[in-house]
């Protein structure tokens, strides 16, 4: 069965494989809007978003995510993969499969150490992120002004208090061993041009679950902003190929 078949069938069965969305680093969903106008119909997608303004960790998110009743799949952007990976790892029985876009298990620079994460405070994060940083960082150097913007009116939208709390839960944690009890089938999603999520990531996920797919898109770290309809169509094909076609999640 082609692919565009198996939307349809996926139309004519209620409306669609539910599909959670959550966020990156900022936690709302505007930066999702380019991905969203262009997947699969049938996937419905339901973006999660975060406090801006309440210091939240792991733990705290985790709770705060509902876990839907009907068949559904997890699409994690960055900093969101380690909560995905926690929800997937307590095996909901309708869970059919989880995607990590340019995301990660543990820290993607273990080489500062954990104690460092003390040092990240809020007064950092009191200027806003010059432009130039992400560019460089998150949007690469040939990104659109209108998305540079909306990234920066996204971040500028969460307190620094927050911003921080985000930045120290990214370089302590470590949920690798959830992510090798996962029992669905697992995409990921690289950025060929990623400088903040090293290919190294991607390789050491695939050494903890063979059986992992990886797709490298050429993109910077924001993988579904810059690369929406390549992005989409990827992860329409992992979705509704092998995970709506049989209904029920994979072996390993």
């Amino acid at each position: 069965m082609n692919l565009s078949n198996m939307i349809e069938a996926c139309d004519n069965s209620a409306m669609g494989l539910t599909t959670l969305l959550l966020p990156g680093m900022h936690g709302t969903s505007r930066l999702f809007d380019r991905l969203l106008k262009v997947l699969p119909h049938g996937i419905s997608p339901r973006v999660i978003e975060y406090a801006t303004d309440e210091v939240l960790g792991y733990d705290q998110l985790l709770r705060r995510v509902e876990v839907p009743r009907e068949p559904f799949a997890i699409v994690a952007e960055s900093f969101s993969g380690p909560l995905a990976i926690r929800l997937a790892a307590r095996g909901p029985t309708n869970l059919r499969g989880l995607v990590l876009a340019a995301s990660f298990a543990r820290s993607p620079r273990p080489i500062v150490p954990r104690w460092a994460a003390g040092l990240v405070r809020s007064w950092l994060f009191r200027i806003p992120l010059p432009q130039a940083g992400i560019r460089r960082m998150l949007l690469g150097d040939d990104a659109p002004r209108e998305e540079l913007v909306e990234v920066c009116e996204e971040h500028r939208k969460v307190r620094p208090a927050v911003l921080a709390a985000r930045i120290r839960a990214v370089l302590t944690v470590d949920v690798r061993d959830e992510f090798e009890r996962i029992r669905v089938p697992i995409l990921y999603l690289a950025g060929r041009r990623d400088r903040v999520v090293p290919p190294r990531v991607a390789q050491e996920l695939q050494s903890l679950r063979p059986d992992l797919e990886m797709v490298t898109l050429d993109s910077p770290h924001a993988v579904l902003q810059r690369q929406p309809m390549e992005a989409a169509s990827v992860i329409g094909r992992f979705l509704l190929e092998k995970i709506a076609s049989t209904g029920e999640p994979s072996a390993r």
